[in-house]
């Protein structure tokens, strides 16, 4: 893996929320009326900012990729049933092409 990327959480590096929130909102092409963490307040809240995965360029010191999960309870059939549900899925556009998602999902896959 390229020795400038790191991974860590909101939790973990809460100094970068807004970044990520804003690389999100570029990524999903949303507008200056609304906001991911208000749209999406369970999955970005402090409670679970240590299941909203970023990737970090430690030259730059800039969120390059992110993935939130918010693990809940489902019902079936009145058994609960576990369920991860993500969100906020981007990479930064200039990091585009270089296998750096796959990297990302499957890191939060060894995690979850």
């Amino acid at each position: 893996m390229n020795e400038s990327i790191y991974y860590s959480t909101l939790k973990e590096k809460p100094e970068y929320f807004e970044q990520t929130v804003q690389l999100i909102e570029n990524s999903l092409k949303y507008n200056e009326n609304n906001k991911f963490s208000v749209d999406f307040a369970p999955l970005m809240t402090k409670e679970n900012q240590h299941h909203c995965h970023i990737m970090l360029d430690t030259i730059r010191q800039s969120v390059i990729g992110h993935i939130g999960v918010l693990k809940k309870n489902m019902m079936v059939n009145g058994v609960p049933f576990p369920v991860a549900l993500i969100g906020g899925v981007c990479i930064a556009e200039e990091h585009r092409g270089q296998g750096l998602f796959s990297k990302l999902m499957n890191h939060v896959l060894k995690i979850h």
